[in-house]
């Protein structure tokens, strides 16, 4: 069958050339059928020259996939002319890949290049977001003026906005959007402490702390095997101190007169 041509392109059963409507009051307006072990397919050509296709097979006997296919090698439906496949059994969609397994999306290529994020608005930031009934669970978003940061949520149904913070020149932060050097931590509130913990090769722990502030803006040390004790403080004035096995009174003191 032919429609708005006067001879025929290869040896499909219906050619069509120019514009196109189907109505109809139910919802199928077009099948193809096809026999048990036949594909049906819709293909777009150019000067009679197939240059996308669409077909119910990806790889051999899978009739209920679903493939969008473009590119030069022949036939059109040769598999490095896929783009997008879509599995029938799971729903799994591959990019550049027939197999997209284990995956709701699998993106494939053999460049480095394999996924862009692109805003259009020229002063936004490009964001990732992970979330599921209860709400955001994280974000990962790249800054405007270069630079990336990690939010987390904080099972309130709110973000912790810049938990970790990579600025356009490197620095890190932790808890603040503004590393002065190539790893700033700030602690969340006046009086908190910032802690560091060090944990065994089999992550029991913590074994040692490195802790600043709390109620006075100083540095100490704290070691243990069950419980840690402070070993050694160092005050905002200079002054060194160590501590006995128990944490108490200084055994040693050393101040910057």
């Amino acid at each position: 069958v032919l429609i708005g041509q006067t001879a025929a392109v290869g040896s499909s059963i219906l050619q069509v050339t120019g514009d196109v409507t189907i109505s109809n009051a139910s919802n199928a307006l077009l099948t193809l059928s096809a026999g048990s072990s036949d594909t049906c397919r819709i293909d777009y050509l150019e000067n009679g020259v197939t240059k996308v296709a669409l077909r119910n097979s990806v790889g051999a006997g899978a009739f209920d996939d679903f493939g969008i296919f473009a590119g030069s090698a022949t036939p059109i439906w040769n598999n490095d002319n896929l783009r997008i496949a879509i599995k029938g059994a799971t729903g799994n969609v591959g990019i550049g890949t027939a197999a997209p397994t284990g995956y709701r999306l699998v993106v494939e290529n053999t460049a480095e290049d394999l996924l862009k994020l692109y805003n259009s608005t020229d002063g936004l930031d490009s964001l990732i977001s992970f979330s599921n009934p209860g709400g955001t669970l994280a974000r990962i978003q790249g800054i405007d003026n270069g630079g990336l940061a990690f939010d987390t949520g904080n099972n309130a149904g709110g973000i912790n906005s810049n938990a970790m913070f990579i600025n356009n020149a490197g620095n890190v932060g932790i808890g603040t959007a503004s590393p002065t050097g190539l790893l700033t931590l700030q602690r969340p509130s006046s009086g908190a402490s910032t802690d560091i913990d060090f944990l065994n090769e089999v992550g029991v722990g913590p074994k040692a702390r490195i802790r600043f502030g709390g109620t006075v803006e100083e540095l100490a040390f704290f070691t243990g095997t069950t419980t840690l004790t402070e070993r050694m403080r160092i005050t905002e004035a200079g002054t060194i101190q160590m501590t006995d096995e128990n944490g108490g009174v200084p055994i040693l003191q050393v101040r910057n007169f």
